[in-house]
């Protein structure tokens, strides 16, 4: 990694359907990453709800890949707990048949990992979900690892805006 602040090269490796592909450029460190995504100014993009600010999924994604159009996220699978089912779903199941998504997001060589209950409107943990309350705990879970890259961080700290560190060094934000 170099500390000037410059691109490192890199080589990385992905599967597309079966078939490998090298991919050769410059890469982002995750501190680059960082240092760009968090001094996004989200305030005008937080919505509340249940007393909880929240960024939405697609903007969140939309701001991502305006920055890093390499990005890529992936959900986690799980074998079913059920022994007649032994196929793989989405969300991790526990004894109370609560459940869990989990998620990664990718920027180049950079990648964060986050998982997320599966949760009604007042935040509490939903036994057995429905499909639908599953796809929506994986967007909820793709914003939050999102957010483990600098996007929008500042809202799981318990704050709306920026802290003052987190701006530009002139004490601006930098707007989305």
């Amino acid at each position: 990694m170099k500390s000037n602040g410059s691109l490192e090269k890199s080589t990385r490796r992905t599967e597309v359907s079966g078939q490998k592909f090298k991919i050769e450029g410059e890469q982002p460190t995750a501190k680059e990453i960082w240092n760009k995504l968090s001094r996004i100014d989200v305030s005008a993009k937080v919505q509340k709800k249940g007393g909880l600010s929240y960024l939405s999924w697609a903007w969140a994604w939309s701001t991502l890949m305006d920055n890093y159009p390499q990005a890529e996220y992936e959900f986690r699978e799980f074998e079913s707990p059920l022994p007649e089912h032994r196929t793989l779903q989405s969300c991790m199941f526990y004894p109370d048949g609560t459940g869990e998504v989990h998620c990664d997001v990718s920027v180049g060589d950079v990648r964060r990992y986050m998982w997320l209950p599966v949760m009604d409107f007042r935040n509490n943990a939903i036994a057995n979900p429905n499909s639908r309350e599953i796809s929506d705990a994986k967007m909820r879970c793709l914003t939050k690892c999102i957010s483990m890259l600098g996007l929008g961080s500042h809202i799981y700290q318990g704050e709306d805006i920026p802290r003052k560190s987190d701006t530009d060094g002139s004490g601006s934000e930098v707007k989305a």
